[in-house]
This record gives structure tokens, sequence and C-alpha cells, in this order.
């Protein structure tokens, strides 16, 4: 199996910018730009394949792509909701298999897709692709992960350049401590 790739972004992104807004105290519109490119970068850092959380906070899709199919498939991320399911048959024709025939299961690893018994696909050499739908609404993303998104644009708000001068600041400790019980390590 190659690499997954995001193919459908997150529509929203957990936070807006009047809610970071009121967190880091501003007024006024003059810094909505750079509020909205902090908020898209601490949801970069904490989301995904390879953000500190391992998995996706908002719907997004992500696509799979193999040469070979397997009774079980796992996907290397948790929370997936949905797959679809395309190859080509042996007359190089894309077929998607049934819905029934496919299901998703966490282990370990992550999510699993597990093929039906009777799924002739099983142990087929072809060309396929596999899109699999994570995360969740932007309004049920947990709390304690909004609330470290939130830090993390404070932060940076408040410390824009690469490098500090005088006392040198880390990513506050309440984000490490608010994410720990979401974050998702692949073994």
């Amino acid at each position: 199996m190659f690499r997954p790739v995001r193919i459908s972004p997150p529509a929203k992104a957990p936070i807006h910018v009047d809610d970071a807004k009121v967190f880091l105290r501003v007024d006024g519109a003059d810094d909505d730009v750079l509020i909205q490119g902090l908020i898209a970068a601490a949801v970069d850092h904490l989301d995904g394949r390879t953000g500190l959380l391992g998995r996706c906070l908002v719907t997004q899709v992500w696509q799979y792509k193999t040469i070979a199919f397997q009774r079980n498939i796992s996907l290397g991320m948790p929370g997936a909701t949905a797959a679809v399911v395309r190859y080509l048959d042996r007359e190089g024709a894309t077929q998607e298999l049934p819905g029934d025939d496919i299901t998703l299961v966490e282990e370990v690893r992550g999510s699993c897709i597990v093929f039906a018994d009777h799924q002739p696909v099983i142990g087929w050499h072809g060309p396929a692709t596999i899109d699999v739908t994570f995360g969740t609404a932007e309004d049920k993303v947990p709390a304690a992960i909004v609330q470290a998104i939130r830090m993390l644009v404070a932060h940076w708000y408040a410390n824009r350049e690469a490098v500090a001068t005088g006392n040198a600041a880390a990513i506050p400790m309440g984000v490490d401590m608010l994410i720990a019980p979401y974050r998702w390590i692949s073994i």
C-alpha cells in the first residue's frame, strides 16, 4: 500500500477567527488574516497522519492506493468513518465494492478495512484506490483540543519570530497536557 494522500481537506477549522480573537483579547479586523493563518498552522500542527495527534480532527478524506488486496487492510490512523473501494477488474473496467462487503474496525494499529469472506477481490492483484473518511464535525472536536489550538494561536501571536530574544519560550506545557489523552501513536 502506498502512502495516503489527503484528497478532501476539512471544510472548516475547529475554531473560528472570532473565537480566537476573544481568547487573544483582540478587537478590530486588522489581524484577522494573521489569526486565520495561525489557526490553520495550529490545526496542521495537530491534525492528520503527520500531526502531533496522529489522527484527523475534522471530517476529511484520504486516498490510499494499492496493487493487491488482503483480507484486512490497515489504514495507519484511527477514526475511519467510511470507505469507498474501487479497483480495475480483469477487463480493465473500474469496479466499486458494495458498502456491505466492507467493514471498518479499530485495531491497535488504527482503523482497518475488513473485506467480506465471499468478496472475490481478496488476493486480487491490480490497481485499486480506497477513499477513506476520517474525523468528525468541527463542533464535535473535544474541548481540550480546541483549547490547545487556542493556546498555540496565542503563543504564536505573541511570539511571531522564529527566534525569541531574551527568554526563549517553548510550546506551552499546557498544550501537551491537553492533547495527551487524544494523541495516537502507531506501533
